[in-house]
């Protein structure tokens, strides 16, 4: 088996065109190698992002980026799926926002949680993308094992509400945070995000429009108040 992991992890300073190209050229190159090797399943990790503004994202979810990084792993999606069209078993891994030890989005998510007042954009009570790594490291596993089965599948968390997670992670610091809802128009944010804002301001503004990527493996996401515990250790650490 073979699981590609080398895709961008974030959006490159070079235009749309190149920065589709290149990822696309990538991903063919490996996949071709895991063909002539005769690999038996091939498991690539893809993105969430390539739903665009969904409000819940399974593997059947029509491909509709909003952003550069979306748009490059849309079109590695349709790679991988070209490519099982001609036999080979690949299956592309549609991650949710994989929070763990080590990353910096984890690292601000968490410290933003402990503090005094949390603004909670959009409300709070609707769902935002999220898996926990280990969870995301399982479920990958279990999609190399199988064979068959469908060319996209979603990773995720199911539902997390935005302030139950805040709220979760602050008690996992042991703090008492109030959490502050911030109103949003959902259409407001919509249009701005449309009108491709910088990568930075997309993932911030993502926070204020529902989310939910489903979990379309046999792996059950961690309970978010063990989440939480295990996020809050990592960034003490």
């Amino acid at each position: 088996m073979v699981v590609v992991a080398s895709g961008r992890s974030a959006a490159p300073r070079e235009g749309r065109g190149s920065a589709v190209g290149a990822e696309v050229a990538h991903l063919r190159a490996l996949l071709a190698a895991a063909a002539d090797a005769g690999a038996a399943r091939v498991v690539v990790l893809g993105s969430s992002d390539v739903a665009g503004t969904a409000s819940t994202v399974r593997g059947t979810t029509p491909a509709a980026p909003t952003t550069l990084y979306g748009q490059m792993k849309a079109a590695a999606e349709d790679e991988a799926v070209a490519w099982r069209d001609r036999g080979l078993d690949v299956v592309v891994a549609r991650l949710a926002p994989v929070h763990g030890a080590g990353k910096d989005r984890t690292q601000a998510l968490v410290r933003a949680a402990a503090r005094r007042v949390v603004p909670l954009p959009g409300g709070g009570s609707h769902s935002v993308g999220f898996v926990l790594l280990a969870d995301a490291v399982d479920a990958i596993w279990r999609l190399a094992e199988l064979r068959g089965g469908a060319p996209l599948v979603s990773v995720g968390a199911g539902d997390v509400p935005l302030g139950a997670l805040m709220s979760a992670l602050g008690r996992a610091q042991h703090r008492r945070n109030v959490l502050v809802p911030l109103p949003v128009p959902a259409n407001v944010v919509r249009m701005v995000i449309d009108a491709r804002v910088p990568e930075a301001m997309h993932r911030w503004l993502r926070f204020a429009l529902p989310r939910s990527v489903v979990m379309e493996t046999d792996v059950a996401p961690t309970p978010l108040a063990e989440a939480a515990r295990r996020l809050a250790q990592d960034v003490e650490c």
